[in-house]
């Protein structure tokens, strides 16, 4: 009896012992979780560090080309970019990693130079145009400008006028040559005999900040008894405070009319602003 117990209160207190141990351990886990995190998160804020050092060293590198892949590089440019490159590499750098810097292929850099190290220019302004095998001809595009100036083709557009010729059987070009053409020879414009179509312009607006600045007047229509007639209302209106400065109403419509209603409204404003400056 005396040697159960004993094993039951060994057990006991051995089973104390490992919940005690594991308790002391959680910390410690804890803490080297915690602390491998943080060194996790540290070593990707380093890298962000990195990769913004390495986007603001390329911008200072390239910084006043503004221009993306294709562009024409000037000579000048051509030089200072060269020269960069040069100095990285002389000063221990890989070729690959300075051009990436850079933001040009190290192809490209190859090719700026000649067999003898001199810079060389873009040669792509000076190319000579090469004929195209589907080019249209002098004929052809003189037979495009001929079909345009027919007279029930020269107030139409290309896009009405090559569906026309469709229904005729006829095929010149497509309509994007047709425009081309058109525009080619400078008559991408107005052809027909109606008035071109002009450009008005806006009215001119007026801003307001307080009363008696700006007034706005205008003769409205209104209808009477009698068919065909009208009353001819003339309003003057403050366009800040929308207070309805003056207004008559007359069975014609006259410059005349509007002039005297005009004037009464003035003078009205300038009597009443000598009233209120003197009280």
């Amino acid at each position: 009896m005396k040697s159960r117990l004993s094993r039951r209160s060994w057990s006991a207190r051995r089973a104390g012992k490992s919940s005690a141990e594991t308790a002391q351990r959680r910390p410690k886990d804890h803490q080297a979780a915690q602390s491998g995190s943080t060194a996790q998160r540290q070593g990707a804020g380093r890298n962000n560090v990195v990769a913004g050092a390495f986007k603001k060293a390329r911008s200072l590198v390239r910084r006043g080309s503004g221009q993306r892949r294709g562009r024409l590089t000037p000579l000048k440019e051509r030089a200072r970019l060269i020269a960069l490159f040069d100095e990285a590499v002389v000063g221990g750098a890989s070729r690959y990693q300075a051009a990436a810097v850079i933001g040009i292929s190290e192809r490209t850099l190859k090719r700026w130079r000649s067999e003898r190290g001199a810079i060389v220019e873009d040669q792509r302004p000076h190319a000579g145009q090469s004929r195209q095998p589907h080019q249209l001809t002098h004929e052809e595009e003189q037979a495009i400008l001929n079909t345009c100036h027919r007279p029930e083709h020269q107030s139409l557009p290309p896009s009405q006028i090559v569906p026309l010729l469709a229904d005729e059987g006829v095929y010149l070009a497509s309509e994007s040559s047709f425009y081309r053409v058109l525009k080619k020879h400078h008559q991408q414009h107005h052809r027909g005999r109606m008035k071109p179509r002009r450009s008005v312009p806006e009215p001119t607006s007026f801003t307001a900040t307080g009363p008696n600045q700006v007034w706005s007047w205008d003769i409205s229509y209104c209808a009477s008894v009698v068919r065909g007639q009208h009353w001819y209302l003339y309003l003057i209106m403050d366009i800040y405070s929308r207070k309805i400065i003056a207004w008559e109403v007359h069975d014609t419509e006259s410059s005349e009319l509007a002039k005297q209603l005009l004037e009464r409204a003035l003078l009205r404003g300038l009597l009443t602003s000598a009233a209120s400056t003197a009280l």
